[in-house]
């Protein structure tokens, strides 16, 4: 009697063949559960792989029914049939079943950064120790964000920032931190009375431009205490007078630049050089409880003690407001 070895076409398990038997259409692999194509030619008998298989079933380890008529893998009664070569894929195991994690639990752990992360065999994942860190992740992105804005870096200022306003949205330092450097860099006086089209707006228009313009500055008062607020509104009133004092020089500069005698400024405004002053009391005028519910007595008053400072001729222009 004449023996074959063949291989499954799916899973590669091994198993032995008689060649007299009659020859079948189509052989069950007795590991995996496929269907095969049997084909004989010139005396070999061959395993195509080719027809869609059944869905594994794993077998009953006691049950020798589909084992192969003859291998390498010894039976004995009363004991498992274990074939030489293992099934692949290899059936999902009882003891730990998948878990199908929802949604849902995925934002309560970003909820709880605090709570310890689940093992890599139930989540799915592995855990990350380092994205998680509480109140410490908070006072880190403060504190480089505050130290971003002290060296004037904006670009790490901003990143830092939106993140830990994202963690602590009632930390008011990173918005007084904002309106200040907005200031610094001439926000008020580039968006509002300076720009060549501040008279073409309308009375609404002017107010939403500057609550606007004084959203960080607003915010920043809501979650401040009487003593910050005074001293927010303090440096802002500064930068604000410091802005058009620049800004009219500026322009008095330009005029002596033209003139044929005296081609450099030295501190006498004529009163072209003062006409913008107007815009700026204009636009200071209509910083009221509207547009800045907390900061607008706060804000004027700082405004007129600050541009009090400044010589006559100037001081007299920038508070008629």
């Amino acid at each position: 009697m004449a023996q074959v070895n063949l291989n499954c076409p799916h899973c590669g398990g091994g198993f032995t063949l008689d060649q007299d038997r009659p020859l079948q259409t189509f052989w069950t692999c007795p590991y995996c559960g496929n269907r095969s194509l049997m084909q004989k030619s010139d005396g070999i008998i061959r395993l195509k792989g080719i027809i869609g298989g059944q869905a594994f079933k794993a077998p009953d380890p006691y049950d020798t029914s589909n084992a192969p008529e003859s291998g390498p893998a010894i039976r004995q009664p009363g004991r498992p049939y274990v074939p030489d070569k293992a099934v692949w894929p290899p059936p999902p195991s009882v003891d730990e079943p998948p878990v199908h994690r929802s949604l849902s639990d995925y934002i309560a752990e970003v909820d709880e950064p605090d709570k310890p992360l689940e093992p890599m065999a139930k989540t799915g994942r592995q855990p990350d120790h380092a994205g998680h860190g509480g109140e410490k992740a908070k006072l880190s992105f403060i504190e480089m964000a505050e130290t971003a804005a002290r060296s004037r870096q904006l670009p790490i200022f901003n990143s830092y920032s939106r993140q830990a306003i994202d963690q602590k949205p009632d930390d008011r330092r990173m918005y007084a931190w904002r309106a200040r450097l907005i200031e610094d860099a001439d926000g008020f006086a580039s968006k509002t009375w300076a720009t060549p089209v501040w008279y073409l707006y309308t009375p609404r228009q002017k107010a939403a431009l500057l609550a606007q313009h004084l959203y960080a500055f607003n915010t920043s008062l809501r979650f401040s205490d009487s003593r910050d607020r005074d001293d927010l509104a303090s440096h802002l009133g500064k930068q604000l007078v410091r802005q058009a004092v620049e800004h009219l020089t500026e322009r008095a500069e330009l005029r002596c630049k033209k003139c044929l005698i005296g081609h450099t400024f030295k501190g006498r405004f004529h009163r072209s050089d003062l006409l913008e002053a107007k815009d700026f009391c204009d636009s200071v005028s209509r910083i009221d409880e509207t547009v800045s519910p907390l900061g607008s007595a706060l804000l004027k008053q700082a405004i007129r003690l600050e541009a009090s400072a400044l010589p006559r001729k100037l001081a007299r222009n920038l508070t008629r407001f």
